[in-house]
């Protein structure tokens, strides 16, 4: 069974769900993903998508990495 991960989702309830998606993230260039303090301010706030759209790293590249571990992805928005 393949896990969902929701890109609409604050950063922190994704890694809280899936920790294993903190090492993935950390990967991509979401270096602050270490710092619990970071996690726990923006982390709640910033979803993956908007993380992406930061860090300036297509969203195409970070669904792929996810889709590479296992991951069914859902609400990825589109690049604009």
């Amino acid at each position: 069974m393949k896990k969902t991960v929701d890109f609409s989702k604050p950063v922190t309830e994704t890694v809280m769900e899936f920790p294993e998606t903190k090492a993935i993230l950390k990967k991509l260039g979401f270096g602050m993903i270490d710092n619990a303090v970071a996690r726990a301010t923006v982390g709640k706030i910033t979803s993956v998508n908007k993380g992406a759209r930061i860090k300036k790293i297509s969203i195409e590249i970070v669904a792929k990495a996810f889709e590479e571990q296992g991951f069914e992805v859902i609400n990825k928005e589109s690049e604009k």
